[in-house]
């Protein structure tokens, strides 16, 4: 299944002594990247157990276009001083395929803003 493959992608790519201390937002913009919600084995729950303040995947599979739609939007939102949780919201306002809010998973701090 594509949950097993993710877990495995997760604990292939981010490995036990990486350290994202560093990272301030890590944005996975693809499908499954959130697989199993905050918490589970996937790419924002590891980025962020490893130090990354906060990290975006999504649950489900998404839709290329309006992924990049998406990401547009969230990145117009969050530069404009709003917080991740916000422009989260803002991005998948009147979004379907796979960009609802619903299938946004955010690990970490959601109110962090850049400054």
């Amino acid at each position: 299944s594509n949950y097993v493959e993710n877990m495995a992608i997760s604990s292939t790519y981010i490995k036990p002594t990486d350290s994202f201390e560093k990272l301030e937002i890590a944005v996975f913009v693809g499908c499954m990247t959130g697989s199993g919600g905050a918490g589970g084995n996937n790419l924002p729950t590891q980025v962020v157990n490893k130090g990354a303040t906060v990290a975006i995947g999504f649950k489900n599979t998404i839709g290329c276009t309006k992924a990049n739609d998406w990401t547009q939007k969230f990145y117009d939102n969050l530069l404009a001083g709003l917080s991740v949780y916000e422009a989260v919201i803002y991005a998948s306002d009147g979004l379907d395929g796979g960009l609802e809010l619903s299938n946004v998973v955010i690990c970490g701090n959601s109110s962090y803003a850049l400054e």
